[in-house]
């Protein structure tokens, strides 16, 4: 197909007009619209399933179902964000009169997928052109017509239904359901329970979501809307279940409360109507341009219960009734209102072993999440919470191995992070009076490492991520870390950040164990030069060409600054490597059949990795290719066709470079060679008396065959192996079975 070149213009596709560039089209034909200035048109019927396809909830994000109708297949079928945000108009709750849906966090696709479709067309006398690509990078789905981007989507695998319900109450008379009070003094409680016994649970998904999704079919329903709405998993979610101010807010994660609180007590409680509220937060979704712009606070149902006679230690109730609030505000005072209760409520208890740091930090504070979708931001300023944690690590230098901190550790980075967020000075913050070095360390260290990544333009957005990857294991594992080696180090990632990322990842971890030990790595990466970091972006993009990116990153580019390898003298070699590689796996694929192309590249990104890492030349490949083809006469292998699929059936244990393997260089290239006897020994005992023989010979092969021999060896083996072969061909009974031995003998000589 010719390439069509244009600049900046507006492709105006019949039914619906898809814009890419600044102009107008002037004439129309059958075949769609066109413009006889740049040769450019989509066919009426191909513009009509590009618009069905747009509008489809249920895709794939290839051409031949974009373009062509056909229906997505397999794991190719994905639900499109875009149509369900207009079905919600933005929004992760579904609501009418009748009943709502909350969904979570849409779940994802893996993986990455191209696809591209083209043709020329003669019109009037005129080619017109027409090239179609569709690239998949996880959920995001690019459609790109002659090279100019035209539309763009997110699909998703399914989503999750956190809870659902009606306005009522099924059942008027629900069973009654108890507080009781433990040893501990503590009360457990099953209110979620009971709300889903009573509503959730007799309220048909099913049958709601096609109130709201008419036109789909129960199966898809079915499998792109995943029910979440048992208890177990609702608690996973860590719904709110709160009183009136007197009673500490607790939720189905944490279950327990202590039985009597300032101002509250469960079991002498008066009897009577009391209502509760259920508020969760809803979690906000970035796509691209999609996002759940309407949910701006929390949802709220109200659940009506009738507390009855104590008895035996117990409190009965029921659950009357159920109504929703849809949206309520934030509020971020009561997060704070709702620790002080809960931390005061569990003083003195010990529930989760022995220590200061009972009950966990996230007993005390996880109840309070519900009411605001930011609850450290909400508990930050206040200074209970600060004074608590100075108390509890109070005297400590740094985080103790096998230390229960029950949470209370990570809650002090993260409010370390979040000081850096805003500004704050952490250490002045939370210990004034200076009772633990960890608060005073962990805040300098962080506060040095994200003024360091705002001198970098290429840090700047990252700032807080580098404060956790370094600063807080600097701090908590009490290591002495000068400021001028943090400013070496931060420069040193910002010279690389961009270039090499793959070696980043690795290189940050060793950086946080210590810092000092890397000193030449640190030298090294700052002095990487422009020209090895745009090479090494030439070679990233010709990976990508290659379809072996990750293998690439992991496998070339990972340890680049903890080895410190010269990429630029290394860099011929590994071009070299992927023009070869591309060259090879264009003509493999070719080779391959329907079924085998169907798994081709998850066989090639196995096979490619020890060409990558072990630099193979286009002679390499060749002899490989060579190679694999006695494997089409080992049983089960006779019908693959391509090179990567006889590898894959052999296994690829035998084709590297490394000592003992086909390519090594001591051998020379000798099995390129040895092959071709091999396959013909095979073909001349066909006869079925020799069935055993013709397998040794393709077992031996593979191992490889006489890889311990020399070359003087190994020719005087290889002679008389078809001398051998030869003599069985002649041989009468019993000769027969002596050669049999001789060349089963000779096949393991030298091994």
């Amino acid at each position: 197909m010719r390439k069509v070149s244009y600049g900046s213009f507006i492709a105006l596709i019949a039914l619906s007009s898809i814009q890419v560039g600044c102009g107008l089209f002037s004439k129309k034909n059958k075949s769609g619209l066109i413009d006889p200035n740049i040769g450019f048109s989509l066919s009426g019927e191909e513009a009509k399933n590009f618009e069905d396809w747009k509008k489809a909830p249920i895709k794939s994000c290839q051409t031949d179902n974009a373009f062509e109708a056909k229906a997505p297949e397999g794991d190719q079928r994905a639900i499109d964000l875009k149509d369900l945000f207009e079905k919600s108009e933005n929004s992760l709750v579904l609501l009418n009169a009748d009943s709502f849906i909350l969904f979570g966090v849409p779940y994802g696709i893996i993986g990455e997928s191209t696809s591209e479709l083209s043709r020329i067309t003669q019109i009037n006398n005129s080619n017109n052109s027409f090239g179609a690509k569709m690239t998949r990078k996880g959920s995001h789905c690019l459609v790109e017509i002659n090279g100019e981007k035209v539309y763009e989507t997110y699909l998703f695998a399914s989503v999750p239904v956190v809870v659902h319900g009606q306005g009522a109450v099924a059942d008027a008379a629900a069973s009654e359901h108890y507080l009781t009070r433990n040893d501990q003094g503590l009360i457990r409680h099953g209110l979620l329970e009971s709300f889903f016994d009573a509503n959730v649970r007799k309220v048909e998904l099913l049958a709601q979501l096609k109130t709201f999704f008419a036109d789909w079919t129960d199966e898809d329903l079915n499998h792109f809307f995943v029910n979440g709405s048992s208890a177990g998993s609702y608690m996973r979610h860590a719904a709110e279940l709160v009183g009136n101010d007197t009673v500490p807010a607790f939720n189905a994660s944490f279950p327990e409360i202590p039985s009597t609180v300032t101002g509250w007590d469960v079991l002498s409680a008066a009897t009577g109507d009391v209502d509760l509220k259920l508020t969760l937060p809803i979690t906000r979704v970035n796509y691209g341009d999609l996002t759940n712009s309407k949910d701006q606070g929390l949802w709220q149902i109200q659940i009506g219960v009738q507390w009855k006679t104590n008895e035996s230690g117990r409190l009965a109730y029921t659950v009357n009734s159920l109504t929703w609030q849809d949206q309520v505000s934030e509020d971020s005072q009561r997060v704070v209102d709702c620790f002080h209760a809960r931390l005061k409520a569990f003083a003195g208890f010990r529930l989760y072993g022995e220590g200061a740091y009972s009950p966990s930090y996230s007993s005390v504070s996880g109840p309070c999440a519900s009411f605001s979708s930011d609850s450290d931001a909400a508990l930050f300023p206040d200074g209970k919470l600060r004074t608590h944690i100075a108390n509890l690590f109070a005297g400590k230098s740094k985080i103790d191995a096998g230390v229960p901190y029950l949470g209370w550790d990570e809650a002090l980075k993260g409010f370390a992070l979040h000081a850096l967020d805003i500004d704050v000075d952490f250490a002045k913050a939370f210990d004034p009076s200076k009772k633990s070095p960890l608060i005073s360390t962990l805040g300098s260290y962080v506060s040095m490492v994200g003024a360091e990544a705002l001198k970098h333009e290429s840090l700047k957005e990252a700032k807080a991520a580098y404060a956790a990857s370094l600063a807080l294991p600097w701090a908590t594992s009490g290591q002495i870390i000068e400021q001028s080696l943090i400013v070496d180090v931060m420069a040193a990632i910002a010279n690389i950040s961009d270039s090499f990322s793959e070696s980043l990842g690795i290189w940050l971890q060793d950086l946080a164990k210590d810092p000092k030990s890397q000193t030449e790595q640190i030298s090294f990466a700052a002095a990487v030069s422009e020209e090895t970091k745009s090479a090494t972006k030439a070679y990233l993009e010709k990976a990508e060409a290659a379809k072996v990116r990750g293998v690439v990153s992991n496998a070339k580019l990972k340890r680049v600054i903890q080895d410190r390898v010269d990429v630029a003298a290394k860099l011929p070699a590994w071009n070299g490597t992927l023009d070869a590689l591309k060259a090879f796996r264009d003509s493999d694929f070719a080779k391959a059949d329907e079924f085998a192309q169907m798994s081709f590249d998850r066989d090639f990104i196995n096979f490619s990795e020890n060409a990558v890492l072990e630099d193979w030349s286009a002679a390499d490949f060749a002899q490989v290719d060579k190679l694999a083809q006695l494997a089409k006469k080992k049983s089960f292998c006779e019908s693959k066709t391509s090179t990567i699929s006889l590898i894959n059936c052999i296994g690829e244990e035998a084709f590297s470079s490394k000592e003992g393997g086909f390519l090594a260089s001591a051998f020379a290239g000798r099995y390129g060679e040895l092959v071709g006897d091999f396959i013909a020994h095979h073909g001349t005992l066909e006869a079925s008396e020799f069935v055993f023989v013709r397998q040794k010979l393709v077992d031996s092969f593979y191992n490889p065959v006489w890889k311990t021999c020399d070359n003087a060896a190994f020719a005087s083996n290889r002679a008389a192996l078809s001398g051998l072969v030869g003599q069985l061909l002649k041989a009468e009974f019993p000769d027969e079975f002596e050669i049999r031995n001789k060349i089963d003998s000779l096949l393991g000589t030298c091994d």
